[in-house]
């Protein structure tokens, strides 16, 4: 939505959830639900051809537009970092095994220095007794 102009402009024509726009272009990359599984696309943020970049992801919210490429989370709770130039996907970390992803999957510093992300390292619960319920 242009907000000088109240104009509203569809991007997306087969759906899509988690947009996030690549600062400094004009790309739009989203994540689409596939019967394979989680797919990230792309889109001009102004509408377009709709692009498949890669796929499948971890998690929604497991993935981090950068200057060069994407970050994104593997399901075999790898991380990668996938490149525009040459649409290769190189492994830069592996996450422990028992790990889960928590709060907003990755997130990637101003500078491109840090990415960050969540880990649920356990969870835990509490049996409880209910007495003198009759």
């Amino acid at each position: 939505m242009d907000l000088d102009r109240d104009h509203v402009v569809q991007v997306t024509r087969k759906g899509g959830t988690n947009p996030r726009e690549l600062a400094g272009s004009n790309r739009l990359f989203y994540i689409k639900r596939l019967e394979g599984g989680l797919e990230l696309w792309s889109t001009g943020i102004d509408g377009g051809d709709e692009i498949r970049v890669l796929g499948p992801v971890q998690s929604a919210a497991g993935w981090v537009p950068a200057r060069d490429g994407i970050y994104f989370i593997e399901p075999a709770l790898r991380i990668s970092f996938f490149r525009f130039a040459d649409a290769a996907a190189e492994q830069i970390a592996t996450m422990p095994q028992n790990s889960g992803i928590a709060g907003a999957g990755l997130a990637l510093s101003p500078d491109g220095r840090w990415l960050l992300y969540g880990q649920k390292d356990r969870t835990s619960a509490d049996i409880m007794l209910v007495e003198n319920f009759r």
